[in-house]
């Protein structure tokens, strides 16, 4: 869902009732995620997201931290090759590729950018 849906105004409330086990299980996975419980309850309906979370949103920071710190590393070699200070292997654009497919899987799932 877009940013444009979560911000738009919603006249309707409805009151729900979860036992002990429902609202921790909620409230843990609001936490995890880092998302409120509103959102995440409308994500999980409307967008049928997977039950558990396999990385929470800090990790998932982490990471495409990560990635950009290598995608950072990546493009000097590139602009070292190409004004002639190195030659690189016919792999690198497939590895850079690869790189760049998943920092864009990263922000889609998740939201960061």
């Amino acid at each position: 869902m877009s940013d444009e849906k979560y911000k738009r105004k919603r006249p309707f409330r409805l009151q729900l009732r979860f036992d002990e086990y429902e609202y921790n299980r909620l409230e843990s996975d609001s936490e995890k995620i880092g998302k409120s419980k509103g959102l995440l309850l409308r994500e999980v309906y409307f967008n049928k997201l997977p039950k558990d979370p396999v990385m929470t949103s800090v990790d998932i920071k982490k990471v495409v931290a990560e990635l950009k710190r290598i995608g950072n590393n990546i493009n000097q070699l590139a602009y070292k090759a190409n004004i002639g200070e190195i030659v690189l292997d016919k792999n690198f654009v497939a590895v850079r590729e690869e790189l760049h497919q998943i920092l864009m899987f990263l922000r889609r799932t998740s939201g960061v950018s």
